[in-house]
């Protein structure tokens, strides 16, 4: 299996919701390990954040988790570790992708806690 073989894999594993929690921390931990350059190592580590922070608004949104009895939810701050170890969020103001892909993850993430926090569905930011 080549590496783009190999990271194309781990992008429909997520896609299709097979990456949660504490298997993410594993894929993450795999493919950040096999990647060779700094952009796919913050490329990888974004779309696990990504993926697993979709997965814990799906929990408390959908499932009705409370957001720190979701594996998903409590396995975001592991994730957004490992983006900042591979250089993330150094640059607030980064225009590439990685960046949209984290800040985007991080916008769900808070949209899970707040959902939980009060346990209202309807709560809106707007």
């Amino acid at each position: 299996m080549t590496r783009k073989e190999f990271f194309l894999l781990i992008l429909i594993a997520g896609l299709s919701g097979g990456l949660a929690g504490e298997m993410g921390l594993y894929f993450l931990s795999l493919s950040t390990a096999i990647a060779q350059s700094e952009e796919e190592k913050l490329m990888v580590a974004a779309k696990s954040l990504s993926n697993i922070a979709d997965e814990c608004l799906y929990d408390v949104r959908d499932r009705g988790f409370k957001y720190d009895n979701s594996r998903n939810c409590t396995a975001l701050s592991a994730l957004s570790k490992q983006y900042i170890d591979a250089g993330g969020w150094e640059d607030i103001n980064s225009l590439a992708e990685h960046a949209r892909i984290a800040n985007g993850a991080l916008t769900t993430a808070w949209m899970a806690r707040a959902v939980s926090a009060p346990g209202d569905p309807s709560l809106k930011i707007w």
